[in-house]
Order: structure tokens, then sequence, then C-alpha cells
């Protein structure tokens, strides 16, 4: 017999990225599968279902959560569908939690898939299935309800917003972080950590820069005004460094900080994805 799973999510606003409509997704086949639960948990009730693990959803902006338990050929697979606060959000968790992704195809505008995860962004969600058998098969299975939950989210292509000059993020090689507080940074880039400690911010995007030239990676720090964007710049051990570059970001209150550059590499390389620098 043709199993149906219908799932209804309550309408509600969605933040800058996705548009404002009713998220409904029903009469999604999950032909072998079989579901054996179906739960949510907000702000108030996530440190139930994660544990310590809550904390640093909260940081980065969570809302709620609705969790799909599926039962897949004798095995368990479970569907982790995060509402965050807005896309920066969604893509931050994805990118300190997703690493070693296999070259295997998942739905979303950003998604990383192993034997035992998939893991998937669309427009403030963050998708992560977690597979018990590691086969193949199971992985297509997931990919296919992945997308089921996905394709009723209405999201325009992501944007990371200022800094960045519109369409270059996705021109951007290496591997991008987005982090939001210190559990962020913890998370996502911890051999920055130190260098921000002590200093307030509001968000920093850490790119790991692919081998060769220039090499090493780009921090980029935004802060929530320029009295603590001029404390951060004026520090001896950041500005003075013989291993970081320190530029001012053109027409914002971020800076721009490369470590492990080769001497010769030409920072307007770098600086164009935001317009420039600020002074000299």
């Amino acid at each position: 017999m043709r199993k149906i799973l219908t799932i209804v999510l309550l309408a509600y606003l969605l933040p800058c990225g996705a548009q404002t409509h009713s998220i409904t997704l029903t009469d999604i086949n999950i032909g072998e599968g079989k579901l054996i639960r179906r739960t949510s948990f907000d702000g108030n009730s996530l440190w139930g279902y994660i544990n310590g693990g809550a904390d640093l959803y909260l940081e980065y902006g969570f809302e709620n959560i609705i969790v799909h338990d599926i039962e897949f050929r004798g095995k368990p697979v479970r569907f982790d569908l995060y509402r965050m606060k807005d896309p920066n959000a969604a893509f931050g968790i994805f990118s300190v939690y997703s690493f070693a992704c296999d070259s295997l195809s998942g739905p979303g505008q950003f998604n990383c898939g192993t034997r035992w995860q998939l893991q998937a962004v669309k427009g403030n969600y963050y998708l992560s299935a977690i597979l018990s058998a590691g086969t193949r098969d199971e992985y297509i299975y997931a990919s296919q309800i992945a997308e089921a939950l996905l394709s009723n989210i209405e999201a325009i292509s992501f944007e990371p917003g200022a800094p960045f000059l519109p369409g270059v993020f996705s021109t951007i090689p290496g591997r991008k972080k987005f982090c939001r507080g210190m559990l962020g940074i913890e998370n996502g880039a911890p051999d920055i950590s130190s260098m921000l400690t002590g200093f307030k911010f509001k968000d920093v995007w850490h790119i790991e820069m692919l081998p060769g030239e220039p090499g090493g990676t780009a921090t980029i720090i935004s802060f929530l005004n320029n009295d603590d964007m001029t404390k951060f710049y004026s520090n001896p051990d950041i500005n003075e460094s013989q291993t970081k570059k320190t530029f001012p970001i053109k027409e914002s209150f971020s800076l721009l900080v490369l470590s492990g550059v080769s001497a010769s590499f030409d920072p307007a390389e770098i600086l164009k994805w935001f317009g420039g620098i600020a002074y000299q």
C-alpha cells in the first residue's frame, strides 16, 4: 500500500531571504519508509532534545525544529528540520557542522553528504538527516525525503549581505564558515578564537583559501560600531603582526584579516569582494 507522509507547518513570516508564505508539505510518498513519530521543539525545549548542543543553535538564532523519525528497511533515519532566524544563521550552522563531504549530490542550495549524514540549507532552514545503515540506497532515499521537505520552502539564492557585494559570494573559492558569538568561533574557526577574545564583534566570516596562491585564510570581522572596530584595529598584536595583515573594509564597520598569505599577494584581489579598502 502506498504510504503517504503528510506534514503541515503553520504559517508564519519568514525573515529576509525567503518569501512570506504558508508552508504545507502534503502527499509525500515515503515508499518503503514508515513514519514512526513526528515531534517539534522550540527554544525553551531544545535542550531536552540535543542537550549541550542547544547553546550553539540559540546563539546563531534558533526558532524551532521539526523532527521526523522514519524507518527505512528496518533501520531508523531521522530528519531534523531547523528553522533559524535568518539565512545567515542557517548557513552558519551548516558551515560549522559540514566537513569531509563525499561527492554525492543532495538537495538545497548548499549540501553535504556522507554515508552517515545528509545536510542541506535552503533559505533560513537547516536540514540534517542522520542515517544508520550507511548504504547508497539509504542515502538516495534520504535525499528524496529531504528534497520533498525543502521543495515547499520558497527562498531566493543565498546572499550573505554586507560587507560582501551582491553576487560575489558564490564566486569565492575555499571553505566558507559563518560564525556568530564565541561558541560559533570555537566550533567553526577555533584557530582565531584567541584573536577575538576580549573584543566585541557582531559576526565573522572565516574563509579557508585554496592551496597555493594566496594560501592562508581570510577572516572578515563585522562590528556593531566604529568604536569596537577601532579598538580591535588599533591592537598592536593584530595590526603589527608579521603573520597577519588587517584592512578596514569600505563603507562598513568591518575588517579583513589575512593570515598566512604569501608576502607577494595583493590584498586587492580579496578586497574587491567588498568594494575596496576604506582608507590607507
